[in-house]
């Protein structure tokens, strides 16, 4: 079945996950005509794959000979070796994603141009794919299989024309080499180590025996099939390290496909029991035919398709469905439905549906002059999960309705073009005789325009960035709108500022990025792109074959800011191709690159591209080598999950790469040692290269190691070295086994911030150096958190914790009230905390919210008694409540404390918008003032310092001096930010720029003698006036009398400068400071 149309092929696959979940005994016609694939089965350890399925191709009777050959290029014996390739249209991982599940963006681009494929449209597209996989569709074709001889040889015969993707399994590792041309001779497949799928299945919580697993790699779709033992266990491998789907499959079982990429955590896969729902869709007691019933699980919200059908000419419907709680919903016509089902063993009532008895909710979004906003899209996000997310556009009166609603607290969001969207979700809380939700947009000038190529075409899909010019820091930083230009190459962006001067950017790969310059409001704009210079090439290795997967960045040699234009492609594929568009003319340094465990491996070519031509590049790597090493402690033990990478320390005359600074690719974390403590680094080229080898708790000594060189801090190995040992000294760890409340043995928690994978729940993590006690937390999902206090130390031997059997934990409910009205206190936080460690850091067990009536739950709590901290800054103080060990439920009443109420106006008497900044009492935050006005609740009493903060970095306020105010336990007062008269001006020059603190405090002020005691000096000074560019810091309207000056520098760490200066009334007093440091430890003596 050559191009499937989407149409036919969901539809098919979706029949045939019907007829799976049915359990049918009658036989179903198959979607396709050709049968599948035949599972190979296995006469070793290697998991189960297809068989070759010989079809007749053009050129077949071509051959690949090749080796097999482990990291030193040793031959190896009885590997399997594969021939397959993806078929266009047939193999999963070359069917296109069906366009409705496209972000809109992407369904803007010509689907000539490539789109993505099916399996990274997941978890949109998982019951298509589900279905294809139990109808085993959509593997790549496999042209050859081979067995290498005693030599590592391998023969594969009667290979059609084109590239072939090699893949070797053996127990030793696997190798896959894609895009290798039929005919290829001489070919090597080095084994990489051997990595597995492996985990447990359950259902109806205990483990699943027989349970059929299968594998399915993404890039390159090929099937890899074992089954569970006894215990529910399964261990897929060796396998290729690459993104995998798995899926488990049991007659009477509901299939499960769960994602695998990359992991190398257990996985615990649930199967669950199919239970059909019936029901009927009523309508003033007639039945309703043709109406869609959906049923999103209340449990679950990862974006899957959401279960659906439709009912029958009698309104009635059959959904086939897993245990658990559902929302089932109906719409027709603006009327609704709604009902929650619980789903259990036992077989399910009937359900019936009737339109017009589901709550709704509606009401109008009108802008800020009261007029009707027409074309606004209204979201609605149930608050408590287990629903989709509702959605409507409000007509020419402005009115929009979405239903069926439940009662409870939604979240609303609403955005309409020539507004300012409401983007942060406004709360709402609907109920039974509510009224209208009504909302109000503030409008905002529009800037619209086209882009065009240089034929004055539309293009469609190009992304667009505005941003709003005379900015001057982070401060003043707007977030403007993206979008991207429709099929008429139209776009329209709000403006956050009126009259405003705006940067409007296109940056597509396939055209030179473009910039204009527009006002709101102001006249259309056109952005012209031109496809300026191509650079196009392949990478292949030093024996001539494509290496795929390869970076590869357009680096400008010509221009001053590299990271400006940087310019990425999408890297090399499977053939070693990479390709990119778009390019201002100029010389460009080509680079590929990857960062693999081993090493970086780069290799690049200068190019001099230009305007409308395509460059070809040909990029080829050298000779690489590979080195072995172990990793032994001091007792000669071999040292497992060691991190070891080589980083290349290239000759001092050879070329120089240009280094692109915060690169989004995060850097893998190395190879990791085995059992035995050995490992391999492969890639490495004809350099000396720097060597890390890194795990907690362990200390390299090499001057007990073999194979490297000391240089400094670091090592280093010779190009010409083979073979290493290293040697660690082990410090001391915290060791023993988790198991949970039944005794079994913990597969994946933390121990304090460490994650542990373990296969018989394990662990030994290192232990704290500073010889104090310190409570460890192990933490596992949905259990409670167990403590035990460990003493520190570095000359101590291991501490063995033995079995930490979980428990199963008990519930606190509680209450959270206002002390002074009663009234529920909302968005509370709830925490119970760990005991202190001796330093008085404090780990958290357990923690909530409270909801709209003030309620909050924590389930899985330890037993014995506990003591919750509640907070809720800028609104309440802090509380904490004693909970006894038998006692379930908890009412606790919060105090405001003292309400101080905050003005600040200018000298022509206009209120001000800005920040008040607030310390004492240990206590310190930042708090919004809006048109003079502000309030500060919920703080200990105490003597407190305010300062008057700007609210843009091209601001300064420098006429309002810090004000001390002391709060009482309850009650109100005022206090007024006033413009200071008189007083000197006080110029200081500063010693350094660089991580400055500096304060100019009234009075006589005695030395701190520690950093928060200085901090907070500093926080009391007086405001100051700088330029970036000039180290003179200027003081207004300074008091006369003694000042004292504090300033220190991250130059100086740790120490910090104090001097007294005299102020007369009025003039300029200039300084320079001379430092005199003093240590902070001892600046009260």
């Amino acid at each position: 079945m050559r191009g499937w149309k989407w149409g036919s092929v969901i539809a098919g696959v979706l029949a045939l996950l019907a007829w799976w979940m049915l359990g049918s005994t009658e036989p179903m016609a198959p979607a396709r005509e050709v049968a599948p694939a035949p599972r190979r089965a296995s006469g070793d350890s290697l998991p189960r794959t297809s068989a070759p399925t010989r079809a007749e191709q053009a050129g077949a009777g071509l051959s690949i000979r090749g080796t097999v050959v482990d990291s030193l290029g040793r031959p190896v014996a009885g590997a399997r070796v594969s021939a397959s390739w993806p078929e266009a249209g047939e193999t999963l991982s070359e069917l296109p994603c069906p366009e409705e599940v496209l972000p809109y963006w992407e369904a803007l681009v010509d689907a000539s141009q490539g789109r993505r494929k099916l399996p990274w449209c997941l978890p949109q597209v998982e019951d298509t794919l589900t279905a294809l996989l139990l109808a085993r569709q959509g593997e790549a074709p496999i042209h050859a299989e081979a067995v290498s001889g005693d030599d590592g040889a391998f023969v594969l015969e009667g290979l059609p024309e084109g590239p072939q993707a090699l893949l070797a399994l053996s127990e030793r590792g696997t190798a896959l080499r894609p895009a290798v041309p039929s005919g290829s001779q001489d070919v090597e497949l080095l084994l990489e180590p051997p990595w597995f799928v492996a985990g447990q299945v359950h259902g109806d919580g205990e483990p699943l025996a027989g349970v059929a697993v299968t594998a399915v790699s993404m890039h390159h779709t090929r099937f890899f099939d074992t089954s569970t033992d006894d215990q529910g266990r399964f261990r897929l491998g060796p396998l290729p390290r690459q993104s995998y789907q798995v899926l488990a499959t049991k007659e009477g079982w509901l299939p499960t496909l769960a994602p695998e990429r990359y992991s190398d955590q257990f996985r615990e896969v649930t199967l669950y029991r199919p239970r059909a729902l019936h029901g009927r869709v009523l309508s003033d007691g007639a039945p309703v035919p043709g109406v869609e019933v959906r049923a999103a699980r209340a449990d679950l919200d990862d974006g899957a398709p959401v279960p659906r059908t439709k009912t029958d000419a009698e309104g009635r419907f059959t959904l086939e469905l897993s245990t658990g709680r559902y929302a089932l919903t109906v719409e027709q016509g603006g009327r609704y439905a709604f009902a929650r089902v619980v789903l259990g063993s036992a077989p399910p009532p009937e359900v019936v549906l009737k339109l017009g008895e589901a709550l709704q909710v509606e009401g109008t979004v009108f802008d800020d002059a009261h007029g009707a906003v027409e074309g606004a899209r209204v979201k609605a996000h149930f608050r408590q999960g287990g629903r989709e997310s509702l959605e409507a556009v409000t007509a020419a009166n402005g009115h929009y309705r979405l239903g069926p609603v439940e009662p409870g607290p939604w979240e609303f969001t609403v955005e309409a073009k020539g507004h300012v969207d409401l983007t942060v979700g406004q709360e709402h809380e609907l109920a039974s005789g509510m009224g209208p939700r009504d909302f109000t947009l503030k409008r905002t000038q529009t800037i619209t325009g086209r882009v065009v190529d240089g034929a004055g075409q539309p293009i469609s899909g190009v992304p667009l960035a505005m941003e709003l010019m005379g900015t001057e820091g982070p401060e003043d930083y707007e977030p403007q709108e993206l979008t991207f230009s429709d099929r008429d190459g139209r776009f329209v962006m709000d403006a956050t500022r009126a009259g405003g001067s705006y940067e409007i950017t296109a940056r597509s790969d396939d055209y030179v990025h473009e910039t204009v310059v527009a006002t709101a409001p102001g006249p259309e704009v056109t952005l012209t792109l031109s496809t300026g210079a191509t650079v196009e090439g392949t990478l292949t290795d030093a024996r001539g074959l494509p290496v795929a997967r390869f970076m590869v960045n357009v680096l400008p040699l010509d221009h001053d800011d590299e990271q400006e234009r940087l310019l990425e492609t999408e890297g090399t594929d499977d053939q070693g191709h990479f390709r990119r568009k778009g390019i201002y003319p100029g010389r460009y340094r080509v680079e590929a690159k990857q960062w693999a465990s081993s090493v970086d491996r780069r290799v690049w070519a200068d190019v001099e591209l230009l305007p409308d031509t395509v460059t070809k590049v040909e990029l080829r790597l050298q000779e690489e080598h590979s080195l072995e090493g172990i990793a032994v402690d001091t007792a000669g033990q071999p040292v497992q999950g060691l991190s070891v990478r080589a980083q290349s320390l290239a000759r001092v005359d050879g070329p120089k790469f240009i280094e692109i600074h915060g690169d989004r690719h995060e850097r893998p974390r190395g190879v990791l040692t085995d059992a035995e403590g050995r490992f391999v680094l492969r890639g490495l080229g004809p350099l000396d290269h720097a060597l890390f080898a890194i795990k907690p708790g362990h200390e390299l000594l090499p001057e007990r190691c073999s194979g490297i060189v000391r240089d400094g801090e670091g090592v280093h190995f010779t190009a010409d070295t083979k073979q290493v040992r290293l040697v660690f000294r082990r410090h001391p760890h915290i060791r023993g086994r988790l198991l949970g409340p039944d005794g079994a043995p913990q597969h994946s928690f933390t121990v304090g911030h460490t994650r542990v994978q373990s296969e018989d729940g394990t662990f030994a993590v290192p232990l704290h150096e500073e010889p104090i006690t310190r409570q460890y937390l192990f933490s596992v999902y949905e259990m409670p958190t167990a403590t035990r206090a460990v003493k520190g130390g570095v000359d101590v031997a291991d501490v063995d914790l033995g079995d930490i059997r979980l428990e199963e934990g008990r519930y606190i409910q509680g209450l959270v009230l206002d002390a002074e009205t009663g009234a529920p206190v909302k968005g509370a936080t709830v925490e119970l905390d760990a005991e202190p460690d001796e330093d008085g850091e404090r780990g958290q067990l357990a923690g909530a919210r409270t909801n709209s009536d003030g309620e909050f739950y924590l389930d899985k709590v330890a037993s014995g008694p506990h003591t919750l901290r509640m907070s809720h800054p800028g609104n309440y103080r802090e509380l904490l409540v004693p909970v006894a060990a038998t006692q379930e439920k908890v009412t606790a009443r919060m105090e405001s404390g003292a309400r101080v109420k905050v003005t600040a106006r200018d000298r022509q008497g206009r209120p001000l918008d800005a920040f008040i900044s607030y310390q004492g009492a240990g206590d310190e935050g930042l708090v919004e003032m809006g048109k003079g006005v502000s309030t500060l609740r919920g703080l200990e009493p105490g003597r407190y310092a305010l300062k008057l903060i700007a609210r843009h970095r091209n601001e300064s306020l420098p006429d309002f001096q810090p004000l001390s105010v002391d709060l009482p336990e309850r009650g109100a007062l005022t206090v007024a930010f006033l413009p200071a008269t008189g007083g000197a001006t006080v110029k200081l020059r500063l010693p350094s720029q660089v991580g400055v603190g500096l304060g100019l405090v009234p009075g006589v002020v005695p030395p701190p003698s520690t950093s928060s005691a200085l901090r907070h000096l500093i926080f009391q000074g007086l405001p100051w006036q700088y330029r970036e560019d000039n180290p003179e810091v200027v003081f207004t309207h300074v008091p006369e009398g003694r000042v004292t000056v504090f300033f220190h520098t991250s130059d100086v760490p740790g120490q910090f400068h104090m001097e007294e200066l005299d102020i007369p009334a009025g003039g300029t007093v200039s300084v320079i400071l001379q430092p005199s440091w003093r240590r902070l430890d001892v600046a009260a003596k």
